[in-house]
């Protein structure tokens, strides 16, 4: 897409490599997040995004992985990684979320195991017959497709929409919504880590100022305080997590940006991506430096 290809033949978004020398064995960075850190199609170039902006800052004595999936919560990073990525080997592994999981707050009878968010299963895979029946009956058809099949699924596949809490509603549950799904996730997920010998580091969601939020996402007029509140209240768990575990935190509050480089509430353009992977590479030094 966009004239550049976008995910290698495991499926991960391509992280362009650069030339290595004969017998160099790079250390293995492992980035886990949401549509962020996945950056398509926000980014269509992948060395532009930030895990591939990073790849070019890191050098060749490093191989930057990227394992975004889109609208993915802690429940997915974490079945992503005991299921598929720690067979990488990977030696870090960056965690960049917080902020997909307020929808689990948002999202009504609250399950900790996000069963009220994801329903269990998965979505049905389109065969030859169904691609080229999209392929020629236009937008109605594609569109119906996008709305009932076209989802991001690991282990869950989602759940049928409802209707948005209203501003009241919204508000209400981000400051009283349990978070004891996306706590248990996150510290096993980072004790799978640890367990297989790797370093993990927390990196908080990053999101525009209060009164952007809603710019390009409708849905979030009126709500722009609920998602302040609740993505506020899973940043301190990463925060305390990362505390406990003695492991480097990342928080967002530190990296300065630039209202002109969100696209949306979340996600930046190119020279945001730079910037944030500048960012990360900082945070990194101290890992850097202890395994030269």
């Amino acid at each position: 897409a966009g004239g550049f290809r976008q995910h290698d033949d495991a499926g991960y978004r391509v992280v362009p490599q650069p030339p290595r020398p004969a017998g160099v064995s790079p250390k293995k960075v492992l980035l886990l997040g949401g549509s962020t850190t996945y950056s398509y199609p926000y980014v269509v170039d992948p060395g532009k995004s930030w895990p591939g902006a990073l790849q070019q800052m890191l050098g060749p004595g490093f191989e930057v992985i990227n394992a975004g999936l889109a609208s993915a919560t802690s429940a997915e990073l974490l079945a992503g990684y005991v299921f598929r990525h720690r067979y990488l080997k990977p030696d870090i592994v960056i965690i960049h979320e917080g902020g997909n999981d307020v929808m689990a707050m948002m999202s009504g009878g609250y399950n900790p195991e996000y069963t009220h968010l994801r329903s269990a299963g998965s979505r049905p895979q389109p065969g030859r017959f169904d691609l080229q029946i999209l392929k020629g009956a236009g937008w109605p058809a594609k569109l119906f497709y996008a709305a009932n099949w076209n989802e991001q699924a690991t282990v869950y596949a989602p759940a049928r929409s409802s209707t948005p809490p209203s501003p009241s509603e919204a508000l209400d549950r981000a400051m009283h919504a349990p978070t004891e799904g996306f706590e248990r996730n996150l510290s096993l997920l980072v004790r799978n880590i640890q367990d297989d010998g790797a370093i993990p580091i927390l990196f908080g969601f990053v999101q525009a100022r209060e009164e952007n939020l809603a710019r390009n996402r409708p849905d979030l007029v009126g709500r722009e305080r609920a998602w302040s509140i609740g993505l506020g209240r899973n940043l301190e768990i990463m925060q305390r997590i990362a505390k406990e575990r003695g492991l480097i935190y990342l928080d967002p509050k530190d990296f300065a940006t630039e209202d002109q480089w969100f696209l949306d509430n979340c996600h930046l353009d190119e020279i945001g991506e730079a910037a944030k992977a500048k960012f990360v590479l900082q945070g990194l030094q101290p890992v850097i430096q202890k395994s030269d």
